[in-house]
């Protein structure tokens, strides 16, 4: 009878350390699986920022476009207006030296 309940101790635990081996390898698959999946997460977020890096760095840079076109349209708007007021003063200033001399 002492035997019995001895063999029946050792299976037992014979039983409890299958059940933790396996428990220990799922875990260790799980593990796994969790890293694989965290690293796909990764890659998909980085590749997703990337986009949106590059998508923003072209909107910066078809704004500056626009806005530097745009001062340039002032800029020789600025310009002609400059030449239309240096033609009119070099005009009064002939037209002075001209009343001057008669």
């Amino acid at each position: 009878m002492i035997e019995k309940t001895i063999q029946v101790i050792r299976d037992t635990e014979h039983e409890a350390q299958e059940i933790v081996r396996q428990a220990q390898s799922k875990s260790q698959e799980i593990i796994a699986q969790a890293k694989k999946e965290a690293e796909q997460l990764i890659e998909t977020q980085v590749g997703e920022m990337k986009q949106i890096v590059i998508e923003r760095t072209k909107a910066s840079q078809e704004a500056s476009a626009k806005q530097q076109e745009l001062l340039l349209s002032e800029i020789e708007q600025e310009i002609t207006a400059l030449k239309t007021e240096v033609s009119n003063k070099e005009k009064e200033a002939i037209q002075l030296i001209i009343e001057h001399l008669e």
